[in-house]
């Protein structure tokens, strides 16, 4: 049996119109220092905003959790930050 694309697959008729290649091009900068890659994701918002130095700074790790003394929040949508994970892109 031969197999069959992924894009066989899909519901083609109901598909929104493909986006342009400026609008798949996402910014990855910091949002703290605007000098590195933002590879740092905040939950529970998701928002992947800070990269490693900056989040080592403003959201510092204790037992995988951010500690709620802190008070650290998202700089994105301000939202009181709980964990971070690092996002391995590519």
């Amino acid at each position: 049996r031969e197999p069959t694309p992924l894009k066989a697959n899909l519901d083609t008729d109901n598909r929104p119109s493909a986006k342009s290649e400026k609008d798949m091009m996402v910014k990855l900068q910091c949002k703290v220092c605007y000098d590195q890659i933002a590879d740092i994701a905040v939950l529970p918002c998701g928002h992947m905003v800070m990269c490693q130095w900056c989040a080592d700074i403003e959201m510092p790790v204790k037992h995988g959790h951010i500690p709620e003394d802190r008070g650290a929040r998202c700089p994105m949508c301000r939202k009181r930050a709980t964990q971070r994970y690092k996002i391995h892109i590519g």
